[in-house]
């Protein structure tokens, strides 16, 4: 099963977290930075793509920890950082 394509210009693979619609992602960076984005926000894409940039990292920062939340009711996205396809 082949389930991403990293090539030098994408990188690594950060984490892999199974996740709907309902759920939030917090996203932090060794540099203390912490993103937390609406699930249902993100592209979605078929097998063998290169994926989605979640967050930007300065030069030699990188993410250290992704982990799935429930959305709060009632909460607006304080979402820092950028989705770019």
């Amino acid at each position: 099963m082949r389930g991403y394509n990293c090539t030098e210009k994408t990188g690594k693979v950060a984490d892999c977290k199974v996740v709907d619609e309902t759920d939030d992602i917090l996203i932090i960076s060794d540099d203390g930075t912490i993103i937390r984005m609406d699930v249902g926000g993100i592209s979605i894409y078929g097998r063998a793509t290169q994926g989605v940039r979640l967050m930007r990292v300065g030069e030699g920062s990188r993410v250290i920890s992704i982990a799935r939340t429930e959305k709060e009711e009632g909460e607006e996205d304080a979402v820092e950082g950028e989705v770019e396809e």
